[in-house]
């Protein structure tokens, strides 16, 4: 029995170590390219246009920052890009409060759409704070 103990608590011990390093390197498989393109393609799916980025920097304790985003829709009337998509909540309190999003900065963004003239921001920043059961609460600043 005392054998049977010591397999087990050996079993969990290395079941815990893998679950931490997994976790802990969470924030290097979200940068990874490949998995980067299996998000984009769920995202894909679920909208009618096409999104498309460069890279995304994902840290548990920085805020995330997504470079150089397209997006098209379906039918190729409207296209948007901009630089970078700065986010200030990191991986760690957006797993432990889903619902803020925090403050978002879009830097360099270009609006087109098909005959109308080209929109080019220079600066744009939302906050968006989501209660569960509760109104949205949100802010928007904008530098043309």
């Amino acid at each position: 029995m005392k054998k049977f103990l010591r397999v087990a608590g050996w079993v969990v011990a290395i079941f815990l170590a893998l679950l931490l390093i997994t976790v802990a390197s969470l924030p290097t498989l979200i940068s990874c390219k490949s998995v980067n393109q299996f998000i984009l393609s769920r995202v894909n799916r679920s909208i009618p246009g096409t999104v498309d980025i460069l890279d995304l920097q994902a840290s548990w304790f920085d805020g995330l920052r997504i470079e150089g985003v397209t997006y098209a829709d379906a039918h190729r009337e409207l296209y948007a890009s901009c630089r970078n998509v700065l986010y200030s909540h990191s991986l760690f309190p957006l797993l432990l409060s889903p619902y803020s999003l925090g403050k978002v900065n879009i830097e360099d963004a270009t609006i087109k759409k098909e005959s109308a003239p080209e929109i080019k921001i220079a600066d744009l920043t939302f906050e968006l704070d989501i209660q569960k059961g509760q109104t949205a609460h949100a802010a928007l600043s904008c530098n043309l």
